[in-house]
């Protein structure tokens, strides 16, 4: 596993109980699509079945992508997995998830779109 998928994991673990393991699925498989159009190497990226936010394909998908598209790649997927997601539960709703998993980012006066510098 990456140490990029575990980000995804770990809010698939929350999101999970509020949505449910398919409903995150969907979510996941949207936002790849979405972060596809600008990031070829997530073209054959698919949600896994268990645990919810693991990637197939993430890995032969980024061998011979150089790392900094690869955290971009990561980072645009999450992005538009947090648009997605506050479009369907709410700003309020998602934020308190990402406190919950990650409390010095999303502390008081964070948003969904500009988390806290630490």
């Amino acid at each position: 596993m990456l140490a990029a998928e575990r980000s995804f994991i770990e809010l698939g673990a929350h999101l999970s109980v509020l949505i449910g393991t398919e409903g995150y699925r969907a979510l996941l498989a949207r936002a790849l699509h979405l972060a596809s159009g600008e990031f070829a190497l997530l073209s054959s990226v698919r949600p896994g079945i268990a645990p919810p936010g693991r990637l197939v394909g993430l890995r032969s998908g980024s061998r011979h992508a150089p790392a900094g598209e690869v955290r971009a790649a990561i980072s645009a997927t999450m992005a538009a997995l947090l648009s997605v997601l506050e479009q369907f539960i709410g700003e309020d709703l998602v934020l308190r998830v990402l406190r919950e998993i990650c409390p010095p980012l999303y502390g008081a006066g964070a948003s969904v779109s500009s988390p806290r510098a630490v």
